[in-house]
């Protein structure tokens, strides 16, 4: 759904004969353009999702060390836990490898410096020793504000959808 523009809004709002029916149009429309585009308000968490995502994909090690805790539970969808040290080595060793993802579905809860991040993973990986395979994940991750006032990653729990 194409974003309205503040002059497309505002010639909308101008021609209106019924305000108040027009200006629930606008809103239903704005409601459902933000709902379905994943959108949430808090701008450095979406760029942060976003370099998180690049990073899994492009297995950049750094920017994934960066933007997890040392404390991190990284949990996948057949059981496994990883903790921060075994997250990074399974990418720098091939033992996961994303060839494509992308994020849907994406709602967010932000309490204080926490956010409770719950989407969908469309998931292409080429993990070593295994052939490719293309499947989804429902993911919640917790990520959390630190002392430099970056987001990063908490915790992450994972179940493949069927």
């Amino acid at each position: 759904m194409k974003m309205l523009s503040f002059f497309g809004i505002k010639r909308f709002l101008i021609s209106c004969t019924r305000p108040i029916l027009c200006k629930a149009v606008l809103l239903t429309l704005l409601f459902l353009t933000f709902k379905t585009s994943g959108f949430c308000q808090n701008a450095q968490l979406n760029s942060t999702l976003e370099r998180f995502r690049t990073a899994l994909v492009n297995a950049d090690l750094k920017t994934l060390e960066n933007l997890t805790s040392d404390k991190l539970s990284y949990g996948h969808s057949n059981g496994l836990v990883e903790n921060k040290k075994q997250f990074i080595e399974a990418f720098s060793n091939g033992t996961s490898k994303f060839t494509a993802l992308t994020f849907t579905s994406q709602e967010v809860l932000e309490e204080d410096e926490v956010f409770v991040v719950r989407n969908i993973w469309n998931c292409k990986t080429h993990n070593k020793g295994a052939p490719p395979d293309e499947f989804n994940l429902a993911v919640l991750s917790i990520w959390k504000k630190n002392k430099s006032n970056e987001i990063i990653l908490l915790a992450r729990q994972a179940i493949k959808l069927k």
